[in-house]
């Protein structure tokens, strides 16, 4: 559908979801359907950011208010924000440095429209609830939630230096070894989430931060603007209780957290295949490490995809547990091969 729009004019676009989406909800719909398989606004065949937005406001026949620019200072907050370092279909990533303290930096995100404000302050709300909650060594630090004006609202997290995972991956030159480690130590993050009642439910390589520490590198996952938390460990923090009415953003029932579960370890299902096609096949693996890492990794796989009952699904641990033992495997088939 994407390659089909992509030979459109604006104009033709536009005129192409009027004719086939003349209710504005459906109209909707297929711009979350497309935002949704795409991660940038690349969809829209213009550069000019202006121009995205009257194109998504003359769609959904709504007024958009115009979205954050590099230089905008908001004194009140003491924020400046410098340039974009981010572009997503819904939101905007600025890094950003205080006013009174130039020198501290961190990280701003805030919607790259407000047709609807009310709504958008709920989602990071419920956003900021999920992030505080997922306080883990592998997770990004947040600082605050508020707003930047009565319409646009705003979160502000730590800068992050380093490479995100999807780069990394593609490094043909980084031992399989040491991506294998950085999976398994993904999947044990998220196996603690999960087991505190947070579900990612958007991991993407764009999503995961390769960090430096020390000598090794520490994979930070962030972005919970899709998180779900399960109500059985439902837990809020006194410290922000005017956020309790904003927690409900978020998706609270046991069984769509079970879903956003599954969607979480599915994601990282991928991450491990995508590595395999990037790095090595599956010949090349049973040459290098011999067959029984290539059949290990096939078994791997394949109970990760298995679509069988919730209860019958491989959870995370499992899978890092898999994986460490798979890095041991590889470890020692190499040694041998040298």
């Amino acid at each position: 559908m994407l390659h089909c729009l992509e030979h459109l004019e604006p104009n033709d676009w536009s005129e192409y979801v009027r004719t086939h989406a003349t209710d504005a909800q459906v109209r909707d719909k297929a711009l979350e359907l497309i935002a949704s398989h795409h991660q940038d606004d690349d969809w829209l065949p213009i550069e000019d950011d202006q121009s995205r937005l009257n194109i998504k406001s003359d769609l959904t026949g709504t007024t958009i208010t115009a979205a954050a620019q590099p230089g905008d200072q908001y004194p009140q907050q003491d924020i400046e924000l410098l340039e974009i370092i981010g572009r997503g279909t819904a939101n905007l990533v600025f890094e950003a440095r205080q006013i009174r303290v130039p020198s501290n930096c961190f990280i701003i995100k805030t919607p790259s429209n407000c047709k609807n404000p009310e709504k958008e302050f709920e989602k990071y709300a419920a956003e900021f609830a999920a992030h505080r909650r997922a306080l883990h060594p592998n997770v990004a630090k947040i600082f605050s939630y508020g707003s930047l004006t009565e319409d646009k609202p705003f979160l502000a997290m730590e800068r992050l230096q380093g490479q995100k995972l999807g780069q990394y991956l593609l490094k043909v030159d980084e031992p399989l070894e040491n991506i294998i480690t950085s999976l398994a130590s993904i999947f044990l993050t998220v196996a603690d989430l999960h087991d505190r009642g947070i579900a990612h439910g958007d991991l993407n390589p764009d999503n995961i931060m390769m960090v430096n520490h020390g000598d090794q590198i520490r994979p930070i996952i962030f972005d919970f603007g899709k998180a779900a938390l399960s109500p059985s460990n439902m837990t809020l923090s006194s410290e922000h209780p005017a956020l309790a009415g904003h927690v409900t953003g978020t998706e609270l029932s046991d069984s769509t957290f079970q879903t956003v579960q599954r969607r979480d370890i599915r994601a990282m299902s991928y991450m491990i295949y995508s590595c395999l096609r990037i790095h090595r096949n599956y010949d090349r693996l049973a040459d290098e490490f011999g067959q029984e890492v290539r059949t290990a990794f096939g078994k791997l796989i394949d109970s990760i995809q298995w679509n069988g009952s919730p209860e019958e699904r491989t959870p995370a641990r499992k899978i890092a547990e898999d994986l460490e033992t798979l890095h041991q495997m590889m470890i020692e088939r190499g040694n041998l091969n040298r």
